[in-house]
């Protein structure tokens, strides 16, 4: 008789259990059981990572075959766009977790010309691009230049004489070299922009790495 009580009191405590989990999952609360629960991914430290520039030349339509890359400035200018820049420096390891939530440019120019402000009518922009393959400074010519492009569909600033966005090019180079569309980081390549027959005839010059104020990048982490 007590075998057969113990018997039906368990199959109303099952029963009970049942009901109760039917009605945790028709409320929308995840039911617990034994088997194990996926770590949850790292989080990320928000943080900063300033780097230097590796290398930093100008080329020049009006000089092919002449080498820059070991002076004290490079310029971006437009009206004509006579001069092209590259610069690169090592992408740091992200941090573990992060992405790349902002980054820039940090530079030391002066800005001649017009408009008098690269923010008024009709606009001084600089446009840059990823660059495809390797270059070196102390070689680098306007004849032997490397292609732009790289895996990018480029990106533009303001030709601000203290500090340019970067942000989408940093994230796309982490991106590109990851997925294989670049073998490896080359840099960047500049050239001056604005509106065709507004005017505009400008120069920014700017103190590169071999100076005693080299840009630097900032990146920020997130």
């Amino acid at each position: 008789m007590e075998a057969v009580e113990r018997s039906r009191a368990r199959r109303a405590l099952a029963a009970g259990c049942t009901a109760a989990l039917a009605a945790a999952v028709g409320l929308g609360i995840a039911a617990t059981t034994d088997a194990p629960i996926a770590a949850a991914g790292p989080l990320c430290r928000s943080d900063e990572t300033t780097v230097p520039l590796t290398a930093d030349a100008k080329v020049s339509s009006e000089h092919p075959n002449r080498r820059y890359g070991r002076r004290g400035t490079w310029k971006v200018n437009y009206g004509p766009a006579t001069t092209r820049t590259y610069f690169t420096f090592d992408l740091p390891a992200k941090p573990l977790g992060c992405q790349v939530v902002d980054a820039a440019l940090d530079l030391r120019g002066r800005y001649l010309g017009r408009p008098s402000t690269p923010t008024e009518y009709p606009g001084a922009a600089v446009d840059m691009w990823l660059v495809e393959r390797r270059w070196s400074e102390r070689k680098i010519t306007w004849n032997n230049r490397p292609r732009a492009n790289g895996c990018d569909a480029g990106s533009s600033a303001y030709a601000q004489p203290d500090e340019w966005a970067i942000t989408a090019l940093v994230q796309k180079a982490y991106s590109c070299v990851e997925d294989g569309t670049l073998a490896s980081f080359q840099g960047l390549k500049l050239r001056g922009w604005s509106p065709s027959g507004r005017g505009a005839h400008w120069r920014l010059r700017v103190n590169s790495r071999e100076s005693s104020h080299p840009p630097m990048v900032r990146i920020i982490w997130g």
